[in-house]
């Protein structure tokens, strides 16, 4: 799984523009609202990245918000483009698209466990575990988890649990 950063779109209003890359919204800017953290407006790896890398462009607004109304936001359309992660839950919830970032500003976030070596030494069971669970946390799987917890507002170790049982990895 990657947790990257990412912008997202309803579907519809990616379609209604003909956005599927963020060279795409660059074309479109001035006629787009985004929505996100106001930190990413002074980012490096946020607005001004994006200008340096896509080209120096100007949005129609930034909405700056609490980084848990940004879906609401989005999906409300008070905004065109919200900012986003990888693994959000509220991407497969809402049926958002992710836009394709087409010229790789947003450096991956793959996660990889680690674990101390004397300990895999004593229990080597965990390695096996592990390897048999790392094929199955794809983006998609990540951001259903990240909903159960987010916007179902389950417990993590709940939602975890039930995974690994459904995933044949443990018993009930």
């Amino acid at each position: 799984m990657n947790n990257t950063q990412a912008l997202a779109m309803t579907r519809a209003r990616a379609a209604e523009l003909g956005i599927a890359t963020i060279s795409d919204m660059v074309a479109r800017a001035s006629e787009l609202v985004m929505i996100g953290p106001p930190e990413f407006q002074a980012r490096e790896d946020g607005l001004p990245g994006l200008q340096a890398v896509y080209g120096n462009f100007r949005l129609k607004a930034y909405k700056a918000v609490d980084p848990g109304l940004r879906y609401q936001g989005l999906v409300n359309g008070e905004a065109d483009v919200a900012v986003a992660f990888g693994t959000d839950g509220e991407i497969a919830a809402f049926d958002l698209v992710v836009l394709k970032d087409d010229k790789q500003l947003f450096p991956p976030y793959q996660v990889a466990p680690v674990v101390r070596k004397d300990t895999l030494e004593a229990n080597p069971g965990i390695a096996t575990a592990l390897n048999a669970l790392s094929p199955l946390l794809t983006d998609e799987v990540m951001q259903r988890l990240n909903y159960e917890v987010s916007g179902k507002r389950r417990e993590p170790a709940e939602v975890a649990r039930a995974f690994l049982v459904e995933a044949g990895i443990l018993k009930e």
